[in-house]
Order: structure tokens, then sequence, then C-alpha cells
């Protein structure tokens, strides 16, 4: 049985033509418009973006336990996109990460296990895995 909404205090608003801006309730802001605009990010982008960050943020402490608390990463997403349905057909993310101190074995347990918590903490990831479905829109 899935769990029920929770609603989050998060909205956006209008600032013009075809621009936003996000918001949270912690004070988080994102703006949002074409990629013509100048500091602002696609949806599309957000969502890779978003995708990026959940991975980070979920293999963050297998890296951090065996690297130390500054190690640096640099996680990039790249999509493919069905221009006829716009939508993305797959994403493929790649972390930039040194890796060099470690011998294999330790290498491949670390990426292992940062993948299992990617797989198993990442709600962004699992969510598009599981192709959730998208409501109608309320108007009130």
């Amino acid at each position: 049985m899935s769990e029920q909404m929770h609603p989050e205090e998060l909205w956006t608003t209008r600032n013009g033509e075809r621009r936003y801006t996000g918001h949270n309730g912690r004070g988080g802001r994102v703006e949002m418009g074409p990629v013509e605009q100048e500091g602002a990010f696609t949806p599309g982008e957000l969502m890779k973006l978003a995708l990026a960050g959940c991975a980070g943020m979920s293999s963050d402490f297998r890296f951090r336990r065996v690297l130390g608390d500054d190690y640096q990463v640099t996680i990039r997403v790249e999509a493919t996109k069905h221009a006829e349905d716009d939508r993305y057909d797959a994403f493929r993310e790649t972390f930039e990460i040194d890796l060099s101190s470690l011998d294999e074995e330790t290498r491949a347990k670390t990426i292992a296990s940062a993948q299992a918590a990617i797989d198993r903490l990442c709600t962004v990831g699992n969510t598009i895995k599981a192709s959730a479905p998208i409501s109608p829109a309320e108007y009130l």
C-alpha cells in the first residue's frame, strides 16, 4: 500500500513570460525560465540536477567513510530526449571523483556500496524508475 501524500511547503510564482521562481518553506529559491533567460534553470535542467544531487547525497556517507570528509566530487547528468513526446528517454550519471588512492578491491567495494546506497536511498531516481503517476492539476 502506498503512503499518503505529504504536502511540503513548495510553490512557484510567475515573474513574467515563461519565468518563475520556485520556493520552499526553508527560504530556498530557484529561478526557472527558458534557455534564453540568463541565470535561470529550465525545468528539465532542474530535473537532471535533482537526480545528480540525490545521487550525491545518497552516496555521500559511503565515499566520505573511505575518502574522508573533504573528498571532492562533481556529478554530471546527461539525458536523451524524445523530442516528439517532449520527454526524456534515459539518464546517465557520471561521477568525477578521485579514487586513485584506493587499491582495486577497495575501489570496487566503494563503488558498489555507493551505487547500492543510490539505488536504495535516492528518491528522485527511484521515482523516475517507477514512473510515478501525476494527478491532474487542481485549479483554485
